[in-house]
């Protein structure tokens, strides 16, 4: 008759292997998720991103199209042009460096010169994304060696824009261009 079953020390499972492959697995499950967090934050990014761009972009076609709309009111006889560009010739020349379109002012509130593009001007008839607010642009006189010339001063807006109490913008994205014409 055999006497109990023993095992010889080498078919042992050894006490520190106990448990190993689950260590193993965790680290791995750890690694995993790490990266996976690492890969989203990318992501992220890249979306936040391809937004801003895709706001500014959005912003510099409503820019270009108020500046283009002031241009083409400069080249009309004055009675034919929006009121706020009816009367330009007969302001004062400014140095370009002193520029209403610099102040604030220029563009809201009472002393306001800026002209607000009419949404039929920048918006197409099937819709689409409408800008936060109305393109608008600044037109005056000012002094270029020994002629005159027009600064027109434009500002497109993306649809998401927000500004605060200061006027910084806080969200979107704001275009400013400009061009000088000469006056005739």
């Amino acid at each position: 008759m055999r006497g109990p079953a023993t095992r010889s020390p080498a078919h042992r499972p050894r006490r520190t292997a106990r448990g190993a492959a689950l260590v193993v697995a965790l680290a791995l499950l750890l690694v995993c998720g790490l990266l996976a967090v690492a890969i989203v934050r990318v992501v992220l990014a890249q979306e936040r991103g391809v937004r801003n761009l895709w706001q500014e972009g959005v912003a510099s076609q409503y820019a270009e199209i108020a500046l283009a709309f002031c241009e083409t009111q400069l080249t009309l006889a004055s009675p034919q042009r929006v009121a706020g560009l009816r009367d330009i010739e007969s302001s004062v020349p400014v140095a370009p460096a002193s520029g209403a379109w610099r102040q604030p002012g220029a563009w809201g509130g009472p002393s306001s010169r800026a002209v607000a593009l009419p949404a039929r001007d920048f918006l197409s008839q099937e819709g689409g994304l409408a800008p936060a607010r109305s393109p608008d642009c600044l037109a005056e006189r000012v002094t270029l060696g020994d002629g005159v010339a027009y600064l027109v001063t434009a500002r497109g807006f993306s649809p998401g824009y927000r500004q605060d109490t200061a006027g910084a913008a806080t969200a979107g994205a704001v275009v400013w261009l400009q061009s000088l014409l000469a006056a005739e």
